[in-house]
């Protein structure tokens, strides 16, 4: 499967994203809520409802990644509004308490982003234990490729992770990450994600849908 993530800073870009992205073939749609600028409920709605696939919702902060500043409080009150409008999962990190959106009957997936280094397959594996633990529907392990051999290290975990009674999604991040990316679900990954064009990335190294799917119609 490969995931599209929704990055436009308004509502209406975001709408004209959605459908496109749906157009283009993905099998979910990523909202990236923290890009938005102004959001309201009857925006959030009206993106909600305009994904006509399998919808993730995040809300990623700054010492994330994101591009999100507010409070917690703030920002799990914003996922929860997005859970009652009708998302399938929400993207959260380890840190947080998963309860609230499985009593609010979503999914739940527990991210753990590394933007530094790809750490060894030991170290992988023993994260993917600590996510476990908190019972999540998909673990998304994320790192950063320093160089090429990173990403033997990312599908050789995969590989290992295939045990593991969870869904896991992996891949390295930058330039030097992108052969991951696109290899990722042919070694278990549950899905990977594709930027709708250049300058639409929601994380460096991101290869645009067209490209990711004329690679993999090769493969198959």
């Amino acid at each position: 499967m490969i995931a599209i993530p929704i990055t436009s800073r308004t509502v209406d870009g975001a709408l004209k994203d959605i459908g496109a992205a749906c157009k283009a073939g993905a099998d979910v749609v990523e909202l990236r809520l923290d890009y938005v600028s102004g959001l309201d409920e009857a925006g959030l709605r009206r993106m909600v409802d305009a994904v006509g696939v399998s919808k993730i919702v995040t809300v990623r902060r700054k010492v994330d990644g994101g591009c999100f500043s507010g409070t917690e409080k703030e920002r799990v009150g914003l996922l929860l509004t997005a859970c009652r409008f009708g998302v399938d999962y929400v993207d959260v990190e380890l840190d947080v308490d998963f309860s609230v959106f499985r009593d609010a009957g979503v999914k739940v997936i527990c991210s753990y982003h590394n933007f530094n280094q790809t750490p060894g397959v030991e170290n992988l594996l023993s994260i993917l234990d600590a996510c476990v633990l908190k019972r999540p529907d998909v673990v998304k392990i994320v790192t950063m490729a320093k160089k090429y051999s990173d990403n033997v290290v990312i599908l050789d975990f995969l590989e290992k992770a295939a045990g593991k009674d969870v869904n896991v999604v992996s891949f390295c991040m930058g330039d030097k990450g992108k052969l991951s990316r696109v290899l990722c679900t042919r070694f278990g990954s549950f899905f990977t994600f594709a930027a709708l064009e250049g300058g639409k990335e929601s994380a460096p190294g991101q290869v645009d849908i067209g490209v990711m799917k004329g690679i993999l119609e090769v493969l198959v």
